[in-house]
């Protein structure tokens, strides 16, 4: 594998890869509430009222220390009810940092609003070129779901009982894991405005496998996914395979396989990714700042919640 790709510049042309998160159609903005007051090179601000406070993500590239204090200073984000975090996608990650006259913590993993690390496809290759960057593993299992016959189907327009079936087993899993559900309308939105594809693995018309990929700019990201009750079919590997093929017809570059929590080699969902022979993509460390306000509310909710 070669090093780690670096973040690219907006605008430019995509040789390199910028993070999905920077792009104007991102989904935060588009449908999960946040309203983007600052756009201009190298920062980008997001905020969302939480009650009487809010929450301002700062996600910040290629600015030096003295060129990010004055960008933060000129959103005009920094106040009494604010819950402030900071994204920056060039930093390798320290305990303090010291931005805009103001102390900023490391972010723990449960605070992090982005992770830490991702895998990126570079969907300019040829698919034997993808196949060729694979672990040997995963391209005998990619044969294998061929040789016995599954299907792979996309719909940018799925209906209600589809969905109903996806996020039927993605509640399950995240039920099971302890992770947030989805938001329903959200998800129906994304269809609705063709941000988003279903992709799905079939055998015999059992569902083996299915996941959305969300598109913005030259890039998509793979963004909720789940598997049925076979393990070791091959039809998770040869989905994101087919999956690659079709967004590269659409004229898309890049295949973002989606945030990882950990890059350790004993986390699961590192080798599961890994496997595909992305390149692995750092996004930087997160950092919090919270005014005594907004750190008394969140004490609040949590005696209410315990």
């Amino acid at each position: 594998m070669s090093a780690d790709l670096q973040q690219g510049d907006a605008g430019t042309p995509s040789a390199r890869y910028q993070s999905i998160f920077l792009e104007d159609g991102w989904a935060h903005q588009k449908y999960y509430g946040w309203r983007q007051i600052v756009s201009e090179p190298g920062l980008r601000v997001l905020t969302r009222a939480r009650g009487p406070l809010r929450r301002a993500l700062i996600l910040a590239h290629g600015l030096n220390s003295d060129a990010l204090d004055a960008a933060i200073r000129r959103a005009r984000v920094i106040d009494a009810r604010t819950d402030l975090i900071l994204h920056d996608f060039d930093d390798a990650g320290q305990d303090m940092r010291k931005v805009a006259g103001r102390d900023w913590r490391r972010a723990t993993a449960a605070e992090r609003l982005l992770n830490i690390a991702t895998f990126v496809i570079d969907l300019a290759r040829d698919d034997d070129a993808l196949l060729a960057a694979m672990s040997s593993d995963y391209r005998r299992k990619i044969r294998k779901a061929r040789e016995a016959g599954v299907a792979i189907t996309a719909e940018e327009s799925p209906s209600a009982a589809t969905i109903d079936t996806f996020l039927s087993r993605f509640h399950d899993m995240a039920d099971e894991r302890g992770l947030a559900r989805l938001d329903r309308a959200a998800i129906e939105n994304m269809f609705s405005r063709g941000d988003l594809t279903l992709f799905s693995a079939t055998q015999g018309g059992e569902v083996l496998n299915m996941l959305t990929a969300y598109r913005a700019g030259d890039k998509a990201i793979f963004l909720h996914g789940v598997g049925g009750d076979k393990r070791n079919d091959g039809s998770g590997q040869y989905l994101h395979f087919e999956v690659m093929r079709q967004l590269r017809a659409r004229g898309l570059r890049w295949y973002d396989l989606g945030g990882l929590a950990s890059t350790d080699e004993a986390n699961g969902i590192f080798r599961f990714k890994k496997g595909f022979g992305g390149e692995l993509v750092r996004l930087g460390c997160e950092y919090v700042s919270r005014p005594p306000l907004v750190r008394a509310v969140a004490g609040l909710r949590a005696r209410l919640r315990g």
